[in-house]
């Protein structure tokens, strides 16, 4: 029993001074990487933005000029009486034929809905 009493003693000594070596060690770590000790606020994600009037400008524009035509107009009219790029013209062509605002009367002759 005494065996066991001194060898259970000893653990305990053994494990007190580990328990000193790794604090010991953490405080080294901690003073060479402060910002990894550090806990980091995560940012937040920007919010989006509204639509803004240009948008807007440039949706009315197309109505405007597509309804003054009775024939409808094709895309390269379009593009010269807004002066919009190929890229915005069909992004707008596109949200306004699926509000159903203009018609797609054959391919890229589009009229008033």
């Amino acid at each position: 029993m005494k065996n066991i009493e001194k060898e259970l003693n000893t653990i305990v000594k053994k494990i007190a001074v580990l328990f000193k070596q790794v604090e010991k060690l953490s405080k080294q770590v901690s003073k060479k990487n402060p910002a990894a000790a550090a806990v980091q606020k995560k940012r937040k994600a920007p919010g989006k933005k509204k639509a803004s009037g240009q948008k807007a400008a440039l949706v009315n524009s197309v109505i405007n000029v597509i309804n003054k035509s009775k024939k409808g107009l094709n895309i390269s009219a379009l593009r010269q009486k807004t002066g919009l790029g190929p890229r915005q013209l069909s992004n707008v062509l596109y949200k306004l034929a699926k509000k159903g605002i203009i018609k797609t009367e054959s391919r890229g002759v589009y009229i008033k809905g």
